[in-house]
């Protein structure tokens, strides 16, 4: 506790306490662009999303792929057979989905033929997304059914990013310009989906007001799926006997290979990419705001804001009693950013400059302790 004719003023700009502001707020800065730093704040990142609710995925669903369908609907090759995809599309549309998205690439040569053209969907044909590749060389996006002039549908750029510890977290809803082709401006494979299912007819589901819709990279929830996936000759198979299939209809449906072709790596395991697409729809699609890095400006002034916090705890309380103010304060600080993280979707981590600032205070008390208790 500082002496009483020390104003709390005096005490928060006093050159040691200035010093150990700036400091501290540059080595939190720079810690960030640390590997080791950086992966303790992802591993911070998953513990958080861990502790937030897990929804039922209740707008999307996933037609999987697997190796048996491959060689049933698909003769064994990849490239898919241009005839065979148009078969399978067409028969899925029949279940009367919001929207198809075809996690598919279909640059290769042969698309481009009658079997795409806009009659062949007839009043569906707006229903369907197509994944869009990424030539890795060149960053250009590459063509949809192999360029067809008036491709049915829309498209959406199929990109997955992972972080420093290659675990994907993230998704960008658009991609920004970037002066190397026209992948500039381009809507991801979840946004354009997710435009699609608002605007499309799609009976009762709710939907938000509006979406995310920049360039700025936001987290990807998980949602519980069950069952997790339908098997496209399951599916196939139940459309042609006529059975229901009510699940599916008013969605967003993902069709996608589970074979081991397509899959990342994420902080709960190996996911398929088509399951993965279908979490980020969801996620777009969410009451819930986006996941975000908190901005600049606000995460520097809330990180003054409890320094200047740390200080008047010290200032005014005793050694023991601000030691124990401090405890359940970090607390608070590691709860408080657990719930900004589920009710705002902002990620924060306090702890540095909360414990940082601890341990200059103690400092400044011992070492103003020992100058008194010095003859003379």
């Amino acid at each position: 506790m500082s002496d009483s004719g020390t104003s709390f003023l005096a005490h928060v700009t006093s050159r040691r306490f200035l010093l150990t502001l700036v400091g501290l707020l540059a080595l939190d800065r720079w810690l960030e662009h640390t590997t080791v730093a950086q992966r303790a704040t992802l591993g911070g990142f998953d513990t958080a999303n861990l502790q937030t609710r897990t929804l039922d995925a209740g707008k999307t669903a996933v037609i999987a792929i697997s190796a048996q369908e491959t060689a049933k609907y698909f003769k064994g090759k990849r490239p898919v057979p241009p005839d065979a995809l148009a078969s399978v599309v067409t028969q899925l549309l029949r279940l009367n989905p919001s929207v198809l998205v075809v996690d598919v690439f279909t640059d290769g040569p042969g698309y481009s033929t009658a079997l795409f053209a806009d009659s062949t969907f007839g009043a569906n044909q707006d229903a369907v997304v197509w994944a869009r590749a990424l030539d890795t060389t060149t960053a250009e996006a590459l063509p949809i059914l192999s360029g067809l002039d008036s491709p049915p549908g829309r498209s959406g750029l199929a990109v997955i990013l992972a972080d420093e510890d290659h675990l994907v977290r993230r998704f960008r809803p658009m991609y920004a310009a970037t002066g190397q082709g026209p992948a500039e401006g381009m809507a991801s494979l979840p946004l354009a989906a997710a435009r699609a299912f608002i605007e499309h007819p799609h009976g009762d589901t709710p939907v938000p007001q509006s979406i995310p819709s920049d360039t700025a990279s936001i987290g990807l929830r998980e949602y519980d799926r069950n069952p997790p996936l339908y098997l496209l000759d399951d599916v196939l198979t139940a459309a042609a006997t006529g059975a229901a299939l009510g699940a599916l209809s008013n969605r967003v449906l993902v069709l996608g290979f589970i074979d081991g072709s397509d899959q990342v790596l994420t902080a709960r395991g190996v996911r398929a990419g088509p399951v993965v697409v279908a979490d980020a729809v969801e996620t777009l699609l969410d009451d819930r705001p986006p996941i975000r890095r908190l901005p600049d400006w606000a995460d520097w002034l809330s990180k003054i804001v409890l320094s200047l916090l740390v200080g008047f705890v010290h200032f005014r309380l005793p050694r023991q009693a601000a030691a124990a103010a401090m405890i359940v304060l970090t607390g608070c600080v590691v709860w408080g950013g657990l719930i900004v993280f589920e009710r705002t979707g902002f990620w924060i981590n306090y702890v540095l400059i909360v414990v940082g600032f601890w341990i200059e205070q103690l400092y400044g008390d011992a070492t103003h302790a020992d100058h008194h208790a010095t003859p003379g």
